[in-house]
């Protein structure tokens, strides 16, 4: 073949009436219709994107959750990812507001000790994939991400697969509730699933591939999931730690490429769980979109957080209002069935005899896609979030108006209402009634009803008794009973104090003052709430002043008895009250010997009696008064110790509260002040905002104290109304459970204030006919270019908007590929130009004039006047485009090739056979197809024998090379799995050029063997060309689009050619198809698996379906009962699919030099040289147990009576013990029986090449191939 060829594409283009089609689609979709969508945030890069989404949405619209139909998901290794640090809250105040909350957050943990590692054997679903190499260290830990280690973080999939299965079960339950009302959520259209994740790091490069077909896997039974995938190539990550790690950051990106690119065109076959039903799934995602460091015009992301941002501002750009949402979809739509009609390109390569071969020698899908935005803003967004924040933090300064510092003047006059409003007040206070003095505390503890008319406390009850002592006296004088009866007055006092210090034994008085100190400190603590509601609405007051309130109440219960009448009065006055009780009873005693001496002396007097008695009445009400006032003392101190837990409990209550409130000012005013900054960002390019500006939010308030204050307190009472907050408590109650909810409620009425609708807002006025212009509505980008610009300066705007806004794909000029494939391009450019139409001709103009066929900007009206975006996007290429590949495969092969130190890069181990992400150039094309026929030559000659790659290893295959490297000596020699094989013969000509010399020599000693011709190695490439790697098709069905053909059928097919012209001599073409056929009748015969031993693997190839076959191929027949007659004699093991159900393998055979090599007459002479029938030459072994000295026809019954059972059998002239049925006098005499597959007999070694005179051993070694 020439080293030369054309390389040509193959597929669709688009249709004719593609514009139509968009703007019937724009149109629908004029009012920013969006559909349910569920973001899903793979690792670092993934959550941080989302995190930038969360923020446009947050700043567009007031808050995270203000878009319905919206759904998150953050799935990380990292743990701490999921977390809000101190250090990041303080650099990035919206940190918080933007976390994810749990209900979005998976949290993957990996004991990987329990799965692999010497446990790897219990969990064999795993074994088949897992490299050990990517076992970590005993201290790693796995909660602080996957270390870039991809193996890790797919086994993090596979063991934590339930809780992201819940996690994705609560995002689809969430955007397909029947409570979403919005009328921009298109509730008719599938559930739309955005993956994004990085390439470059362990987790989303590990998970992304079983998370596609978990998604289908999953919503599959409810609806037909349409999947995209964001994924962002290593580019972006250069500079993350000053580049040290990029190396590996790329090998792990390409090695993520070159699966990806293998699973577009192959079924993704898993089994998550080792007793689960293994599942297949093809086309992971519906559209792929990849972010490189660098965009089509030559920009850079220096910086990570660009990327974060760019993601950001390309995700929302679905979601915003207005027509360039709907445009922007509707190209997307269109162009799906471009990207669905895979697209594929091809080899032509020109023959010997001057005609063109066509051949995939692998597959490239166009499958595509990058996207970029830019935008040139006035900072309306930004500020108008500054002003949110400003506004939020003055309705809360208007909350709690303590904190300017008045209440300290007052604080007497407020203190004192405050306790007298409580009810425990006692002193003396200032009242609008001048000063008065109150003794709330011991009134209330003295209080009594139910007594009789009059009698309201225990004072009114003493004082009844001294009148009626005094009431008495004229009966006393008369009856001369003085005495008798004050004692028995002052006995029905006794009875009513009792014993206070006896429980049980108290009066009616303690009872009930101890009862009242108990009821004074409940409704001190009911009535409590009520007065702090009360003061904190004061606006000299606040939430702050009541907290000084509370602190200088409590200060002052404690306080000397000189300064105040509470604990410390209360304790001094009861050492008084114990002196004046007993100088008043001693009085009572006197005065009442005084008032009988003078009812019954030589002179009696009535009015000296009624005096004394009188007197004696004062002294009665004084003891008992006395006492009672002891005990209110003591109870009064009680009473103080549960009024100051009530104080203390509303004190902290109320400071937690204040606290509360001003962190939230704080984090307002921080907010504020961040959104005061301009960031810096690749994407966005904001004009300064002119210094004149002033108070963002004058404008609304006014500028008078009372107007602001009457304004702002319109906007707090109808907040909090929403939110159903008209207590302190409840604010309390909500700032305490739900303070980031209060927060962000908050900041959105103030944000929607500022917003209004349709341009318009009268939230501040409250009057329609008051209208304000609309914050964003007051800003034009056009008017600001216009007036603060010249027009090359604009010019210069506009030239940065177009090539910051190309897609983040470079193509690829460092390889030497052939032509790339044609892409395809859309470009919008979105803004309102609000009556400054002069410069916006001029923007389109230039836009128009520099910008390249492919990204000619379509205008679409975007949102607001503020912006002017740039959004383009080029689709349909292969995933060679991005230039960066180049660098990527540079750092891929430097550790893929790695002995010493081995890098776990791939999730998959058979990546060897996955085909390579770059073309071959033209003379690679040729040096490719030079190793794979010398690769397949030197299979069927039996030189390179395939064996596991490692012990126990079932699935993946290694090659070794025999040689001879003396008369008797063989040697064997590694060469890799086939992908590395292939690759090593074409980069090292040496050892090509050794196998081929001895394929060469080789061959010629087969056409010398006893039996050997040219015509059993046309019958091998014909058995190669139909069924190892045939020409196949399917027609119609995107997912099921399998090659054309390949290089291995091609290859073959040359060697079909070729040998059939070496073979043909002076045959006749019928004749010596005539001998082909035979030979391959005979396959099973002169054919032996590839192997290098007998219980090695072999590698097969699955047969084509009849629908699939391009080329019909009249011995299929045979060639498919040749692989079951090796299957039945234990030679080729059961191929199995993934429900474990028996299929059709087709294996790789080589020549089997023991048949070749053998004289030609032996077998016949061998079969009249063999003993008769009746002559016991015959060694049987079966069941493990061995009998010898049997006839031929013993031999046949024991067969025939257990034809499913493995018979081995020996006699002299064989070599090893064989299966009965290989054993052609044995085979001759049995009936066809078709063994089952699961009881296909066990490997029989080879035979050797001098027959043993004794039987040998039954385990023998294994012979060596020649």
């Amino acid at each position: 073949m020439a080293n030369q060829g054309e390389y040509r594409v193959v597929g669709a283009f688009e249709d004719a009436d593609y514009a139509k089609r968009l703007e019937e689609e724009a149109r629908k979709k004029e009012h920013g219709i969006y559909p349910r969508t569920i973001f899903v945030g793979l690792g670092g890069t993934g959550a941080k994107a989302l995190l930038e989404l969360r923020r446009m949405i947050l700043e567009r619209y007031g808050s995270v959750d203000a878009l319905e139909g919206l759904a998150y998901l953050s799935i990380d290794t990292d743990v701490r990812s999921q977390e809000v640090s101190a250090e990041e809250e303080k650099k990035n105040p919206l940190a918080s507001a933007l976390a994810f909350g749990n209900e979005e957050r998976v949290n993957v943990s990996v004991a990987f000790k329990n799965v692999v590692g010497p446990n790897i054997i219990h969990h064999p679903h795993i074994r088949e994939w897992w490299d050990e190499a990517a076992l970590p260290s005993d201290d790693f830990e796995v909660d602080k991400g996957a270390g870039q280690i991809r193996p890790l973080s797919r086994l993090g999939f596979f063991t934590n697969r339930d809780k992201i299965q819940d996690g994705i079960a609560r995002a689809y339950r969430r955007v397909t509730s029947q409570k979403i009302r919005s009328n921009r959520v298109d509730t008719a259209s599938k559930v739309r699933i955005v993956v994004v994740a990085g390439l470059a790091g362990g987790t989303g490069s590990g998970m992304f591939l079983d998370l596609g077909a978990l998604i289908h896997d999953q919503l599959g039974h409810h609806e037909t999931p349409y999947a995209e995938a964001f994924l962002v190539l290593p580019g972006p990550f250069s500079l993350v730690e000053k580049g040290q790690s990029y190396p590996k950051l790329a090998a792990n990106g390409f090695a993520a490429l070159k699966e990806l690119n293998h699973y577009l065109t192959h079924p993704f076959e898993v089994q998550w769980e080792a007793r689960a039903t293994p599942i297949s799934v093809r086309g992971l995602y519906d559209r792929y979109v990849v972010i490189s460091g660098t965009n089509a015009s030559g920009q850079h992301l220096h910086d990570v957080a660009d990327c974060y941002r760019a993601l950001g501002e390309i995700l929302f750009l679905d979601f915003g209002a207005g027509p360039m949402a709907g445009w922007v979809q509707g190209v997307r739509v269109n162009r799906e069935q471009y990207l669905r009609s895979a697209v594929t390109f091809t080899y032509r390569l020109p023959k010997v005899d001057g005609g063109v071969e066509e051949t995939h020698a692998e597959q490239w899908r166009n499958a595509f896609a990058s996207v970029g935005i830019s935008k040139l803003v006035f900072p309306t967004w930004r500020l108008i979030n500054k002003a949110k924040y400003e506004l939020a933090a003055e309705m809360v300064g208007l909350m709690d108006p303590g904190r300017l510092g008045e209440i300290k003047v007052t604080i007497t006059r407020y203190r004192d209402r405050f306790m007298f409003d409580c009810g425990f007040f006692q002193g003396v206070r200032e009242t609008e009634d001048g000063r008065q003095t109150h003794w709330q505390i011991r009134d209330r503890l003295a209080r009594q009803s139910g007594i009789k008319s009059g009698v309201e406390n225990v004072y009114d009850h003493i004082r009844t008794f001294q009148d009626e002592l005094v009431d008495l006296a004229e009966s006393m004088f008369t009856e001369k009973n003085t005495p008798e009866v004050g004692e028995e007055v002052w006995k029905r006092l006794a009875s009513l104090w009792g014993d206070p210090t006896a429980p049980g034994s108290e009066g009616d008085w303690p009872r009930q003052i101890r009862a009242n100190r108990v009821a004074l400190i409940q409704e001190v603590h009911q009535r409590l709430p009520e007065v702090v509601e009360d003061f904190r609405r004061n606006p000299a007051v606040g939430i702050s002043g009541v907290v000084a309130i509370l602190r200088d109440a409590l200060e002052l219960i404690d306080r000397p008895a000189d300064q105040a009448r509470y604990v410390d009065w209360f304790k001094q006055r009861r050492v008084r009250l114990a002196t004046e009780m007993d100088e008043a009873q001693n009085a009572w005693k006197k005065r009442l010997q005084n008032a009988h001496r003078a009812s019954r002396g030589m002179l009696p007097s009535v009015d000296n009696h009624q005096r004394a008695v009188r007197l004696a009445a004062e002294a009665l009400h004084d003891h008992w008064r006395a006492r009672v006032n002891e005990l209110i003392c003591e109870e009064g101190e009680r009473a103080l110790e549960g009024i100051r837990r009530s104080l203390s409990e509303q004190l902290t209550r109320v400071e937690q509260i204040a606290e509360r409130m001003a962190k939230l000012q704080t984090q307002y005013r921080n907010l504020a002040d961040y959104y005061a900054t301009p960031p810096r960002s690749v994407i966005v390019d904001e004009l300064p905002v002119p210094r004149d500006l002033g108070d963002l939010i004058e404008p609304y308030l006014g500028r008078q104290p009372e107007v602001r204050a009457e304004r702002l307190q319109r906007l707090l009472d109808r907040g909090l109304r929403q939110m159903g907050l008209d207590t302190l408590q409840a604010i309390g109650d909500k700032l305490a459970g739900e303070f980031e909810h209060f927060r962000d409620n908050l900041a959105a009425q103030a944000f929607y204030a500022l917003r209004g609708e349709g341009g318009r807002t009268t939230a501040f006025t409250g009057d329609a006919d008051e209208a304000q212009v609309a914050f964003i509505e007051r800003y034009s980008i056009f008017r600001v270019l216009k007036d603060a610009y010249s027009e090359d300066k604009r010019r210069d705007f506009f030239e940065q908007l177009y090539r910051k806004g190309l897609p983040w794909a470079q193509e690829n000029k460092g390889e030497e590929i052939v032509t790339i494939p044609p892409t395809h391009g859309d470009a919008f450019v979105g803004y309102v130009a609000a009556g400054n139409d002069e410069i916006a001709v001029e923007l389109l103009e230039h836009l128009q004039k520099t910008a390249e066929t492919r990204f000619l900007p379509r205008q679409v009206r975007a949102h607001d006047p503020s912006e002017i975006i740039f959004y383009s996007e080029l689709t349909a290429f292969p995933v060679y485009y991005p230039s960066e590949i180049s660098d990527l495969r540079r750092h891929y092969q430097s550790l893929i090739h790695q002995t010493e130190n081995v890098v776990p890069l791939h999730i998959h181990q058979d990546y060897h056979q996955f085909q390579p992400i770059i073309p071959f150039r033209m003379e690679q094309v040729a040096r490719y197809q030079d190793a794979w026929s010398l690769f397949i030559e030197a299979q069927m000659l039996g030189l390179v024998c395939s064996l596991r790659m490692r012990a126990g290893d079932e699935r993946r295959i290694s090659y070794q090379w025999r040689r001879q490297v003396a008369p008797f000596e063989m040697q064997w020699t590694g060469l890799g799995p086939e992908g590395r094989l292939i690759e090593r013969l074409m980069l090292e000509s040496d050892t090509a050029h050794q196998l081929r010399l001895h394929v060469d020599e080789t061959r010629d000693r087969f056409l010398g063997t006893p039996r050997g011709d040219w015509l059993y190695l046309v019958a091998l490439a014909d058995y190669y060309y139909h069924c190892i790697f045939p020409v196949r098709t399917v027609r119609g069905e995107r997912e099921s689009l399998g090659a054309m053909g390949s290089m291995q059928n091609l290859v073959c097919s040359d060697l079909r050619q070729q040998w059939r012209q070496k073979a043909r001599g002076d045959l006749a073409s019928h004749a010596l198809e005539e001998r082909v056929r035979d030979r391959l009748r005979e396959l099973v015969r002169w054919a032996r698996p590839i192997y290098r031993d007998r219980d090695q693997l072999v590698p097969t190839a699955p047969a084509v379906p009849a629908n699939e076959r391009l080329e019909e191929w009249g011995l299929i027949g045979e060639a498919e009962a040749a692989m079951r007659a090796l299957v039945q004699q234990g030679r080729l093991i059961q191929s199995r699919n993934a429900q474990g159900k028996p299929v059709l393998c087709f294996a790789r055979l080589a020549v089997d030099w023991d048949y070749f090599e053998r004289p030609a007459a032996q077998p016949e002479e061998r079969a009249a040289k063999a003993p008769p029938a009746g002559e016991a030459a015959w060694h049987y072994q079966h069941d493990g147990k061995q009998e010898s000295g049997l006839t031929l026809d013993d031999v046949v019954a024991r067969v025939a009576a257990a034809p499913s059972a493995s018979h081995r059998l020996w006699r002299p002239g064989m070599g090893q013990w064989q299966e009965a049925r290989q054993v052609e006098e044995i085979a001759a005499r049995l009936p066809a029986v078709a063994l089952p597959e699961e009881a296909a007999p066990p490997p029989v070694e080879a035979s050797s090449a001098s027959p043993p005179a004794a039987p040998p051993p039954l385990e023998p070694p294994p012979a060596a191939p020649p």
